[in-house]
Protein backbone atom coordinates (compact mmCIF):
# COMPACT_ATOMS: atom_id res chain seq x y z
CA UNK A 1 0.00 0.00 0.00
CA UNK A 2 1.42 3.28 -1.04
CA UNK A 3 1.14 6.58 1.12
CA UNK A 4 -0.16 9.69 -0.59
CA UNK A 5 2.86 12.31 -0.03
CA UNK A 6 0.49 15.20 -1.44
CA UNK A 7 0.20 18.07 0.89
CA UNK A 8 -2.92 20.20 -0.02
CA UNK A 9 -1.70 24.13 0.61
CA UNK A 10 -4.73 25.54 2.71
CA UNK A 11 -3.12 28.98 3.10
CA UNK A 12 -5.24 31.02 1.20
CA UNK A 13 -8.51 28.92 2.58
CA UNK A 14 -11.25 30.01 5.20
CA UNK A 15 -10.94 28.14 8.41
CA UNK A 16 -14.48 27.90 9.48
CA UNK A 17 -16.65 25.97 12.51
CA UNK A 18 -19.94 24.64 11.34
CA UNK A 19 -22.44 25.54 14.41
CA UNK A 20 -26.49 24.88 14.25
CA UNK A 21 -29.11 27.46 15.60
CA UNK A 22 -32.45 27.01 15.33
CA UNK A 23 -31.89 23.92 13.05
CA UNK A 24 -29.90 25.98 10.80
CA UNK A 25 -25.77 25.93 10.08
CA UNK A 26 -23.67 28.73 10.15
CA UNK A 27 -20.23 29.21 9.73
CA UNK A 28 -17.82 31.52 12.26
CA UNK A 29 -14.07 32.02 11.50
CA UNK A 30 -12.18 29.85 13.04
CA UNK A 31 -9.87 32.81 14.09
CA UNK A 32 -12.42 34.20 16.97
CA UNK A 33 -13.16 30.47 18.13
CA UNK A 34 -10.88 30.04 20.99
CA UNK A 35 -12.79 26.17 22.30
CA UNK A 36 -16.01 24.17 21.91
CA UNK A 37 -17.67 23.36 25.47
CA UNK A 38 -20.30 21.92 27.33
CA UNK A 39 -22.41 23.73 29.95
CA UNK A 40 -22.62 21.95 33.25
CA UNK A 41 -24.11 25.47 35.06
CA UNK A 42 -25.64 28.41 33.71
CA UNK A 43 -25.25 31.08 36.67
CA UNK A 44 -28.09 33.63 35.74
CA UNK A 45 -26.95 37.31 36.35
CA UNK A 46 -29.88 39.59 37.88
CA UNK A 47 -30.67 43.05 36.12
CA UNK A 48 -29.62 42.10 32.48
CA UNK A 49 -31.34 41.73 28.99
CA UNK A 50 -32.79 39.07 27.42
CA UNK A 51 -29.59 38.74 25.53
CA UNK A 52 -27.44 37.76 28.67
CA UNK A 53 -27.80 33.73 29.10
CA UNK A 54 -25.66 34.15 32.63
CA UNK A 55 -22.02 33.01 33.20
CA UNK A 56 -20.22 30.09 33.19
CA UNK A 57 -17.12 28.92 35.35
CA UNK A 58 -14.85 27.53 32.70
CA UNK A 59 -11.84 25.85 33.98
CA UNK A 60 -11.69 28.99 36.78
CA UNK A 61 -12.34 31.54 34.48
CA UNK A 62 -15.93 33.09 34.38
CA UNK A 63 -17.10 33.85 30.84
CA UNK A 64 -20.53 35.52 29.73
CA UNK A 65 -22.63 33.21 27.72
CA UNK A 66 -24.69 36.27 24.89
CA UNK A 67 -27.81 34.93 22.65
CA UNK A 68 -26.96 35.77 19.13
CA UNK A 69 -30.44 34.75 18.21
CA UNK A 70 -31.69 38.35 18.19
CA UNK A 71 -29.03 39.99 15.85
CA UNK A 72 -30.29 37.09 13.38
CA UNK A 73 -33.86 37.88 13.75
CA UNK A 74 -34.54 34.67 14.63
CA UNK A 75 -36.32 33.06 18.09
CA UNK A 76 -35.15 31.47 20.94
CA UNK A 77 -35.87 27.67 19.68
CA UNK A 78 -35.75 24.73 21.78
CA UNK A 79 -34.77 21.98 20.50
CA UNK A 80 -34.51 18.28 21.95
CA UNK A 81 -30.94 18.28 21.65
CA UNK A 82 -29.36 18.50 25.53
CA UNK A 83 -25.77 18.78 24.82
CA UNK A 84 -25.83 22.31 26.10
CA UNK A 85 -22.81 22.87 23.80
CA UNK A 86 -21.26 26.31 24.33
CA UNK A 87 -18.69 28.18 21.57
CA UNK A 88 -16.12 30.30 23.28
CA UNK A 89 -15.23 33.30 21.27
CA UNK A 90 -12.18 36.11 21.63
CA UNK A 91 -12.14 38.78 19.94
CA UNK A 92 -9.69 41.63 20.90
CA UNK A 93 -9.01 40.92 24.23
CA UNK A 94 -12.65 40.13 25.32
CA UNK A 95 -13.51 36.35 25.77
CA UNK A 96 -17.05 35.33 26.24
CA UNK A 97 -19.34 32.39 24.65
CA UNK A 98 -22.60 31.55 22.90
CA UNK A 99 -24.85 28.64 23.09
CA UNK A 100 -25.37 26.87 20.35
CA UNK A 101 -27.40 23.78 19.19
CA UNK A 102 -24.80 21.54 17.44
CA UNK A 103 -21.57 21.96 16.77
CA UNK A 104 -20.88 19.85 13.49
CA UNK A 105 -17.84 20.25 11.77
CA UNK A 106 -14.69 22.11 11.28
CA UNK A 107 -14.03 22.52 7.70
CA UNK A 108 -11.81 24.88 5.20
CA UNK A 109 -13.86 26.97 2.86
CA UNK A 110 -12.25 28.30 -0.79
CA UNK A 111 -13.21 32.34 -0.74
CA UNK A 112 -14.37 31.40 -3.97
CA UNK A 113 -17.01 29.37 -3.01
CA UNK A 114 -18.39 32.25 -1.14
CA UNK A 115 -21.91 33.58 -2.53
CA UNK A 116 -24.18 36.53 -1.99
CA UNK A 117 -26.96 35.80 0.17
CA UNK A 118 -30.05 34.84 -1.70
CA UNK A 119 -33.29 36.63 -1.63
CA UNK A 120 -35.16 34.23 0.81
CA UNK A 121 -32.40 35.15 3.71
CA UNK A 122 -32.47 38.78 2.71
CA UNK A 123 -35.72 38.98 4.16
CA UNK A 124 -34.31 42.17 6.82
CA UNK A 125 -31.51 44.27 7.05
CA UNK A 126 -30.76 43.32 10.28
CA UNK A 127 -30.64 39.76 9.50
CA UNK A 128 -28.56 40.44 6.28
CA UNK A 129 -26.42 43.36 7.59
CA UNK A 130 -24.11 40.62 10.07
CA UNK A 131 -23.83 37.55 7.21
CA UNK A 132 -21.05 37.71 5.32
CA UNK A 133 -22.11 35.65 2.86
CA UNK A 134 -23.51 31.56 1.90
CA UNK A 135 -21.67 28.45 0.99
CA UNK A 136 -22.54 24.91 0.45
CA UNK A 137 -21.47 22.35 3.27
CA UNK A 138 -22.26 18.49 3.04
CA UNK A 139 -25.51 19.74 0.36
CA UNK A 140 -26.44 22.05 2.57
CA UNK A 141 -26.37 25.90 3.17
CA UNK A 142 -25.03 27.69 5.74
CA UNK A 143 -24.76 31.80 6.47
CA UNK A 144 -21.35 32.98 7.12
CA UNK A 145 -21.55 34.79 10.03
CA UNK A 146 -19.77 38.12 10.43
CA UNK A 147 -18.66 37.38 13.80
CA UNK A 148 -16.51 40.56 15.09
CA UNK A 149 -19.74 42.96 13.78
CA UNK A 150 -21.80 40.78 15.89
CA UNK A 151 -19.69 41.10 18.82
CA UNK A 152 -18.80 44.64 18.63
CA UNK A 153 -22.70 45.70 18.44
CA UNK A 154 -23.73 47.73 20.85
CA UNK A 155 -26.83 46.19 21.70
CA UNK A 156 -24.92 43.91 23.43
CA UNK A 157 -23.11 45.91 25.68
CA UNK A 158 -24.84 46.23 29.22
CA UNK A 159 -23.72 49.85 31.32
CA UNK A 160 -26.65 49.23 33.45
CA UNK A 161 -25.76 50.00 37.56
CA UNK A 162 -27.25 48.34 39.77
Amino acid sequence: MRLSTHIQDVSNLMPLAVIGLNKEYFGIDLKVVREFTYIHKVTPIPCTPEHIFGNINLRGEIITLVNIRGLLNMQIYQTKNNKNQALIFEVDDFVGGIRVDEIFDVIYLNPLDIKSIPATINHTQTHNEYLLGTAMYREKMISLINFQKIITQKSLVVEQEV
